[in-house]
């Protein structure tokens, strides 16, 4: 009898050639003898020694048989670190899915509003693995798991061992590649393209470069743009400041103060000061306080509202161009107004609509129409008592002014409160105002 024991080539499995060759019974403890001889420590499988035995004992002398009788461990490798976020993030780096699927390069999507201490991104920390062994004993090392791809970048900090990204301060979320950070300021180096993508946040935003068409910023801070502001929008609950200029249908609304360079055919909308440093050509410019372009500046075609004063260095041209000068009003509480006015004709048409339906249902049905109704009633008087309030705060139209500290030309039109005029001839340094006895504008000239 002979047992003689071989290896596959990595190790991993022995198998026992067993040669019989007279009546002499075979032993498991022969076989086990064998494979401590041969060198292996692990894996041996009892239950294929027990079988290849008895098999091999039921053979004729002169049998052969071979069967795998131990087998190695395979390493199991670790599992990899993953990054699950804690928040949804709608900013797109390609583009927006629109009407009919077509993609919107312009847009991005808005960012994420962040809180303080809130959690991020809950982060797995990659494991070892569990080696492994060949039947020789020998340990094969696991390949540990990768870890995950984050670099928590500013505003933000690793807690809980590791396992949890919170924001370290209020801001909006970005995640760019590996990096996830909390900005308190949106910055963009260049020019505001397809590159970046229009941005909407609850923060500051500074633009180096221009502002490109097609493009939005909607920010809840602070909007600085470095260049100019073309056939695009920008509307924030902060001020804007523009280095250069707006052109082309743009339209700018702030909540502070608004300082440009130049506006041309486009619009702005101001809750403060407007502040425009050389000309206003052919635009339509909207402020709740005041207007002032400086002394060497020019307002040519276009309006120009303001609830107080309006200051400009040059009004109109000597083609006659049309221009308009208002203050004395208040256009953007005059909108509202009119929003309210038509909320309480909305809730009052309602309320007339359920009365109806009250006298055509059945009374177990009364109920959830007196719950219509109620809520109809309380917008109306919410409403009203809103209105009331707008309308209670009069306008002093006997202290606004308008002053062309230059020129006016001809054909400028003056418009304070309910008074109106056209200049008729050309004017320097001239102050016009509401006479409340004559309810007439009248103006004064300084030499």
């Amino acid at each position: 009898m002979a047992i003689v024991v071989q290896f596959d080539y990595d190790g991993m499995g022995a198998v026992v050639d067993i040669d019989r060759h007279g009546e002499e019974q075979v032993h498991v403890e022969s076989v086990l003898h064998a494979l401590a001889e041969a060198g292996v420590a692990f894996g041996v499988d009892q239950t294929a020694c027990d079988e290849i035995v008895a098999t091999i004992n039921e053979q004729p002398p002169g049998s052969r048989l071979s069967r795998t009788v131990a087998r190695g461990s395979i390493p199991i490798a670790g599992e990899n670190g993953a990054v699950t976020m804690a928040v949804e993030n709608t900013r797109n780096l390609i583009g927006v899915s629109g009407d009919f699927g077509a993609i919107d390069f312009h847009e991005r999507g808005s960012f994420t509003p962040i809180e303080k201490g809130q959690l991020i991104a809950n982060i797995r920390i990659p494991t070892a693995g569990i080696p492994g062994k060949d039947v020789r004993g020998n340990e094969i090392k696991a390949t540990p798991g990768e870890r995950a791809r984050l670099t928590p970048g500013q505003g933000t900090r690793l807690e809980a061992g590791g396992t949890e990204l919170r924001a370290i301060r209020h801001g909006d979320l970005r995640c760019l590649g590996d990096v996830i950070e909390v900005l308190d300021i949106i910055k963009v180096s260049g020019n505001l393209d397809y590159a970046v993508g229009s941005i909407e946040c609850d923060g500051p935003v500074r633009v180096e470069g221009d502002v490109l068409p097609g493009f939005h910023i909607h920010a809840g801070g602070d909007v600085f743009v470095g260049g100019v502001v073309e056939a695009a929008e920008i509307t924030t609950g902060g001020a804007i400041t523009i280095g250069q200029g707006v052109l082309g249908g743009s339209r700018i609304c702030a909540k502070g103060k608004l300082t440009l360079g130049y506006v041309r055919e486009s619009y702005l909308e101001c809750d403060g000061n407007i502040a425009i440093s050389r000309e206003a050509v052919n635009s339509t410019v909207v402020s709740g306080d005041s207007i002032a372009i400086s002394a060497n500046g020019r307002v040519v075609g276009g309006r120009m509202v303001a609830l107080n004063h309006i200051a400009v260095g040059v009004a109109g041209s000597p083609k006659g161009i049309r221009t308009t000068l208002a203050t004395g009003v208040n256009p953007l509480k005059e909108l509202h107004a009119a929003k309210l006015a038509a909320d309480i004709h909305r809730a009052e048409g309602v309320q007339k609509r359920i009365d109806r339906m009250k006298g055509l249902t059945s009374p177990d049905q009364h109920e959830a129409l007196d719950q219509i109704l109620a809520l109809a009633a309380t917008k109306r008087v919410g409403h009203a008592e809103e209105l009331a309030a707008l309308q209670a705060d009069e306008i002093k139209v006997a202290e606004c002014r308008i002053h062309v500290k230059a020129e006016v030309h001809a054909g400028v039109r003056i418009c304070i409160g309910r008074g109106e005029m056209t200049n008729q001839d050309e004017r320097k340094n001239v102050t016009f105002y509401y006479d409340v006895d004559s309810g007439q504008v009248v103006q004064i000239t300084k030499g």
